[in-house]
């Protein structure tokens, strides 16, 4: 999981520890059916990163424990366009009735 990764045994391991319980519930979702969803966090330098997460499950094996396919995706970029465009949409639609206004008046 990008700059943040760090060895460990467990995959829910490498994400920060006040997210695990988040993460431990998506997959208990994903056990019911396929789920996408989207998780930020920060590592320890600060920067937030997201990443789209896509959980599925595979079918059980006789009585072994419940395996997931998981894809953990880094959009953290892509994030940042979006929020970029929703803030000059705002500033359009700001400026946009500042001139109906002085249209109207």
């Amino acid at each position: 999981i990008g700059a943040c990764h760090r060895q460990d045994s467990s995959w829910l391991a490498l994400w920060p520890a006040n997210q695990r319980e988040e993460i431990q519930l998506k997959l208990t979702e994903a056990g019911k059916q396929r789920s996408e969803s989207h998780v930020a966090w920060r590592c320890e330098g600060g920067k937030k990163t997201w990443y789209e997460l896509w959980v599925a499950t595979l079918p059980r094996k006789a009585e072994g424990q419940q395996q997931f396919l998981v894809n953990a995706r880094d959009f953290t970029e892509r994030k940042a366009t979006e929020d970029h465009i929703a803030l000059i949409m705002r500033e359009l639609s700001h400026r946009a009735k500042n001139l109906l206004s002085v249209v109207g008046a």
